[in-house]
């Protein structure tokens, strides 16, 4: 049988937290047998390398030379073995100099993945989404993270696109009671959110609702938050009086080791503002969560109300007196949402399913 190779490109460490879509096409489409995966990251954290999948370092994280060192990469086994697609991911507008030479110098069919709307306020919102079209324009095929970004964004519909949202590795994360990451108390409840720190996230909001919640509660309840970020130290600086006592920082951790902190964990926090950006942001973290059969508390962000509707642990306003309340709701009934088959709600959304969706669009 004759296979097709399948290149991913993206300036990323492989795999990461903020990048793990580049990860699971590779775990999932390597598995079928007229597929060769290749990815050429930034930096490699976990080599899962097998004979059917290849990941390639450039060890650079500056664009201008990531872009030379993987197009030289990409010649090299052109010239070895024929290339189907060369897949790329939204990312800095540098990259669409690197589709434009494979597609124009190397003759590579190109595949442009839209994952995200335009990050950045004002003018450089803008220039992202005509860099966006720009690439969708260039790209033999492309793929899109939802309905609501393709018709924002007027990309065209037509069999060269796909929708492909972001959902959870099945084989990961699942219910997990003897691990143990998190050193917990008698009686304690523990409190976990996993995620960016940066500003717009608006994390300060939870953290001073949280204070106030342990001041007025009998329980014994500590937060970790896990990941690092622009606003880590404004963070600290909110969580001074109890940091280290019932507020921990835990800086990143490996992708592989998560679900061990989301079982290890009480109750997560999806705390997603509100916001037009993060509105329909993919709410992967939320899925993870649930499929390791969590109760969490979460914003209602259009997103995460299509998984948690009728919930009851919603945030229907992302301000400190809402979610201070329902942080001490949650706690009341902390002992009844422990019975919750929270994994039930998602288990539709493996990446394995998306995968084989992504084949069948690749091999027509």
């Amino acid at each position: 049988m004759k296979k097709k190779t399948l290149i991913f490109v993206q300036n990323v460490w492989f795999p990461q937290q903020w990048a793990i879509d580049i990860f699971y096409y590779a775990k999932y489409l390597s598995r079928y047998d007229d597929i060769h995966v290749k990815v050429i990251v930034s930096t490699i954290n976990n080599d899962i390398s097998h004979p059917n999948l290849e990941i390639l370092a450039v060890w650079n994280h500056g664009y201008v030379s990531f872009i030379y060192k993987a197009y030289r990469q990409i010649q090299q086994r052109h010239k070895q073995h024929f290339i189907e697609y060369v897949y790329f991911f939204a990312q800095h507008p540098w990259s669409v100099l690197l589709q434009c030479l494979i597609k124009y110098t190397l003759y590579i069919k190109t595949i442009y993945d839209v994952v995200s709307w335009p990050i950045g306020r004002w003018i450089l919102t803008t220039i992202a989404k005509y860099t966006i079209k720009l690439w969708v324009a260039l790209a033999d095929r492309y793929v899109v993270l939802d309905q609501w970004i393709q018709t924002l964004l007027s990309l065209p519909e037509n069999k060269k696109n796909i929708i492909i949202p972001m959902w959870y590795d099945s084989e990961l994360f699942t219910p997990n009671s003897t691990v143990s990451r998190i050193i917990k108390k008698d009686n304690e409840i523990i409190f976990t959110y996993i995620g960016s720190l940066n500003t717009e996230r608006r994390l300060d909001i939870f953290l001073q609702a949280f204070q106030d919640a342990i001041q007025h509660t009998d329980r014994k309840i500590a937060l970790y938050v896990i990941w690092s970020w622009s606003a880590e130290s404004e963070l600290k600086t909110i969580a001074w009086n109890y940091l280290d006592t019932h507020i921990f920082f835990l800086w990143s951790q490996p992708h592989e080791t998560i679900p061990d902190y989301i079982n290890s964990s009480d109750i997560l926090v999806s705390y997603v503002p509100k916001v037009s950006y993060f509105e329909h942001q993919p709410p992967t973290k939320l899925i993870e969560y649930l499929a390791c059969n969590k109760p969490v508390i979460a914003t209602n962000t259009i997103a995460q109300v299509k998984i948690l509707e009728w919930y009851e642990f919603m945030l229907h306003e992302d301000d400190m007196v809402s979610t201070y309340r329902k942080i001490k709701k949650i706690i009341s009934q902390f002992q009844s949402i422990q019975q919750g088959q929270y994994n039930q709600l998602i288990q539709h959304l493996s990446w394995k399913l998306l995968c084989d969706k992504l084949y069948n669009f690749l091999m027509k």
